[in-house]
């Protein structure tokens, strides 16, 4: 080789390291921007702590108190009753900070902070593969500022960590998808494995959704075979003895499952009698206390309690399956950002108002009237967050329409898994914080739409 032809892969070299460094200090600027954005548009609740708990929250906080205690995976501390209403990925990442902060919810809401902006980095590193840098930074920027993701982050709740393992799963499952590497596959499956000790909601990924995406990777047998030996490998070592624990405990999956009784059967009964939810889930909560103190004997444990809400529930069905179907279909409100938690903490507005019971009533605009108190003006305040949650979703369902059109077969299917199934979970239950895990692919799909030149097929 000549001394010129030396002099340019030198340069050449050069050239592209000072990319990747680039590339890493782009990505070390956006992290650190998600969390300070976090931490002001918080701040109010930071120093009321109290405010970022919610219904839900203390579930999580009390077994995490006992972990760090040294007392096991109990109810609380010094209690000998196995938890089993949550699962336990949460609360571990809720007692590492007690053990290091003690028990500070301000610290618990700033580590959470952390947790919940290091998705940017799997984000941009899923659009970074398929569509370059500048493409996965723009993705990193519209995780960063969305409403939703900000929100949500310093809340004692574990959906923002289930967002995390979801930009992580993404990732990885586009990896697998274009390198066609078994080893992506094995960390995907481990990721989805973790996504359900976080919450449930992430079981059926791991029963249908990673079989799926094995086909989107591999279209020979042979291949699939090896995948499947893998994820059943890796779910039984990791995810069946959970299983069986508390299947033992409480006859389910998990403790909280057979809950839906209350959440969804009430809508069902509302959609069927016109009446509200709200009245429905407080009739059917004093039923069934009712029920479990007339005969304690029966309803002696959580097994009992469980199996008769499974029962009951499934009998709502059957007597209302048309009103069953309909509320149980993807519900469009959780598409929307999560204004309402953006407010409150900031201490403009407050929650239990009887909101969401407004909203099947009486439709959209008189719930956020009644949410608001008729304080509109506030909604421009928010105006730019709003607008790139908005573009995001018009961008992403555009790209969609462009995977049905050229027949993208394998986005699609990733399309399902990762969006999809996210989105249609909940029921009729309605939060926006359970889009968080559907927001990694609908960023990596919106920047898409963008680069015409990548989204062929993969």
């Amino acid at each position: 080789m000549s001394f010129k032809s030396k002099y340019s892969a030198l340069q050449e070299y050069f050239c592209q390291l000072l990319s990747r460094k680039a590339f890493a200090w782009h990505l070390a600027i956006l992290f650190v921007a998600a969390i300070l954005l976090r931490i002001f548009l918080a701040v109010p609740a930071l120093l009321d702590a109290e405010t970022l708990l919610r219904p839900d929250s203390m579930g999580y906080w009390s077994p995490a108190q006992a972990l760090a205690a040294g007392d096991g995976f109990v109810g609380s501390p010094g209690s000998d009753i196995p938890e089993v209403i949550r699962p336990i990925g949460y609360p571990l990442l809720l007692a590492l900070s007690i053990t290091l902060f003690g028990k500070s919810l301000l610290a618990a809401a700033l580590t959470g902070i952390a947790v919940a902006a290091s998705a940017v980095v799997p984000a941009v590193l899923a659009i970074r593969k398929v569509c370059g840098d500048r493409a996965g930074v723009l993705g990193g920027w519209f995780y960063a500022l969305n409403m939703t993701a900000v929100a949500v982050s310093p809340l004692i709740l574990s959906d923002s960590l289930l967002g995390v393992i979801a930009a992580w799963q993404l990732c990885m499952a586009i990896y697998f998808v274009r390198d066609k590497k078994l080893w992506c596959f094995a960390v995907l499956t481990v990721l989805a494995i973790a996504g359900v000790f976080v919450k449930p909601v992430n079981l059926p990924v791991v029963l249908i959704g990673l079989p799926v995406i094995l086909i989107a990777g591999w279209s020979k047998m042979q291949d699939f075979l090896a995948g499947a030996v893998v994820l059943l490998l890796l779910a039984g070592a990791l995810l069946m003895p959970w299983w069986v624990r508390n299947y033992q405990l409480c006859g389910d999956f998990d403790g909280n499952s057979a809950n839906l009784y209350f959440h969804n059967g009430s809508a069902i009964l509302a959609h069927a009698t016109g009446e509200s939810s709200e009245v429905w889930k407080n009739r059917l909560l004093s039923e069934a206390e009712k029920e479990f103190k007339s005969k304690p004997e029966k309803y002696s444990s959580l097994r009992e309690q469980n199996a008769w809400k499974k029962a009951r529930f499934a009998e709502l069905v059957k007597k209302y399956p048309r009103s069953s179907v309909i509320t149980h279909l993807p519900n469009i409100f959780n598409l929307l950002p999560d204004m309402p938690t953006l407010l409150e903490n900031n201490h403009i507005t407050s929650g239990e108002r009887g909101t969401m019971a407004v909203l099947r009533q009486k439709g959209f605009f008189a719930a956020v009237n009644h949410y608001l108190g008729g304080k509109w003006y506030v909604l421009f305040l928010l105006m730019p967050l709003f607008v790139i949650h908005a573009l995001v979703l018009l961008f992403a369902f555009c790209q969609l329409i462009k995977y049905i059109k050229s027949r993208q077969w394998r986005y699609l299917l990733l399309f399902g898994v990762l969006v999809f199934y996210y989105i249609w979970a909940p029921g009729p239950v309605i939060s926006p914080r359970y889009l968080l895990p559907a927001l990694p692919m609908l960023i990596f799909m919106a920047v898409q739409f963008f680069v015409v030149e990548n989204t062929k097929d993969i």
